[in-house]
């Protein structure tokens, strides 16, 4: 039989109290678009890789949503820009009016 599948450690992630806090904090970034970046990452979950790959064709203010089409990441210390490992990687992702007002600032 094949080995066993090494175990995948859980990621951490941040629980409600710890996004509010991080919220309070965004307008003490000295870079303007890093509290839009965090936001993106907030609320719609994605990947830092995929906000990464993300083109502004992708993200539709209008209707409040965001496509993933795209994931950015290094391969042998090279930037690459490729499509997602899986189907469900490529995703339609609403975005809450918070975001879209942000986002459209």
């Amino acid at each position: 039989p094949p080995p066993p599948s090494p175990e995948k450690k859980a990621k951490p992630f941040l629980n409600a109290e710890q996004c509010k806090e991080l919220i309070s904090h965004l307008h003490e970034c000295t870079n303007p678009q890093m509290p839009r970046l965090y936001l993106t990452l907030l609320y719609t979950g994605m990947r830092v890789g995929e906000l990464v790959g993300l083109h502004w064709n992708e993200v539709d203010l209008e209707h409040g949503y965001i496509t993933v089409k795209y994931n950015f990441h290094r391969v042998n210390g090279k930037a690459v820009l490729s499509t997602p490992k899986t189907k469900s990687s490529a995703r339609v992702i609403s975005m809450p009016p918070q975001l879209i007002t942000a986002l459209a600032e």
